[in-house]
């Protein structure tokens, strides 16, 4: 892993930003802090730690400048504050390390609407966007012209920007979900809150970061393995697992693969189980003898033990919710 703090032209002005590269990372997350905060934000650097432990680059920087920052109606000036994400973008993309990985927005409060015009500006070149706490309502108008799948976190208890996370949702025409975190404030304080907030940012950048790189290739699923395993066997399901970061494989990829090719299950197959966050083979095999598919237990629920809301496929792969609980709630009978 390499780590460094870098000046990145954004004219007229430099930038000072901490760029953070795993070996091999899967895409790169570029955080866009909220007002009254920085690169420096503790919030923002423990979700960026989560992110880099599953394998994908973090650019933290500060969108203005120390003179800057004295004016607070530029903290406000989500144009500016976008064309500054756009150009640190651009730097990044010119960066021996990070050059041709895709990209992705982390943003928090007044970040979250830079973010998202920063998105529309760049359209395909952004493949996700994650907000925390955020305020997408003030993108205003950049909204009907996100591509990048988008996903809003809220507090549960934050009820204010809740709502205002609701409009903006209904204006975005990209794939887009809410994810609220049951009894979490503003800021995300309470025991485990911020920790939900980096599991669920990393399930959904690893995720869209996928789908980019599948797209690019024709829809396929790459063959990382050097012997020339059989199409669908252990070698090209690893390949999966691994792209899905520790989340699917518990830091153990190889053991991963050969226990979801065991269970019976196909590369491509394994792939759809991963994106409904059914990171057990045994459940995703439970759940089909029953007849529920991959993309059924993609439902969120806030059913079972537990007080949270995720999807089907990883409440029973947690051991919150019985197999049979699961069937009923997506219908199968």
């Amino acid at each position: 892993m390499s780590q460094g703090t870098y000046e990145i032209p954004a004219p007229p002005v430099q930038l000072v930003g901490d760029l953070t590269v795993p070996d091999q990372a899967a895409g790169l997350v570029v955080f866009a802090h909220g007002s009254g905060s920085s690169r420096l934000s503790r919030r923002n650097r423990q979700v960026a730690a989560t992110l880099n432990e599953q394998g994908l680059a973090t650019l933290l920087l500060d969108l203005l400048t120390e003179e800057e920052e004295q004016d607070r109606a530029n903290v406000f000036d989500v144009e500016l504050l976008s064309s500054r994400l756009v150009a640190a973008t651009r730097w990044a993309a010119s960066q021996p390390r990070t050059a041709g990985l895709p990209n992705g927005y982390f943003g928090a409060s007044t970040g979250a609407a830079a973010a998202l015009c920063a998105a529309a500006t760049l359209g395909d070149s952004v493949a996700a966007v994650v907000s925390r706490g955020g305020r997408p309502d003030l993108a205003g108008e950049c909204l009907e012209r996100v591509t990048a799948s988008t996903l809003l976190i809220v507090g549960g208890a934050d009820r204010a920007v809740l709502g205002l996370n609701e409009q903006a949702a209904a204006r975005l025409r990209c794939p887009h979900d809410i994810e609220v975190v049951p009894g979490a404030t503003h800021l995300f304080e309470e025991p485990g809150a911020l920790e939900r907030v980096s599991a669920l940012a990393a399930s959904w950048f690893i995720a869209g970061f996928h789908r980019e790189k599948a797209d690019d290739i024709g829809g396929e699923i790459p063959d990382d393995s050097a012997g020339g395993a059989a199409e669908n066997g252990p070698m090209t399901i690893r390949s999966v697992v691994e792209k899905h970061g520790h989340f699917a494989h518990g830091g153990n990829p190889d053991d991963t693969a050969e226990t979801w090719a065991e269970s019976g299950f196909e590369a491509d197959e394994v792939e759809e189980w991963l994106l409904a966050r059914c990171f057990n083979p045994s459940a995703a095999r439970d759940l089909a003898d029953v007849g529920v598919t991959a993309e059924m237990a993609r439902m969120k629920t806030g059913a079972g033990s537990g007080d949270y809301v995720d999807t089907v496929g990883f409440k029973v792969s947690d051991g919150d919710l019985e197999v049979d609980e699961a069937r009923e709630l997506v219908g199968v009978y």
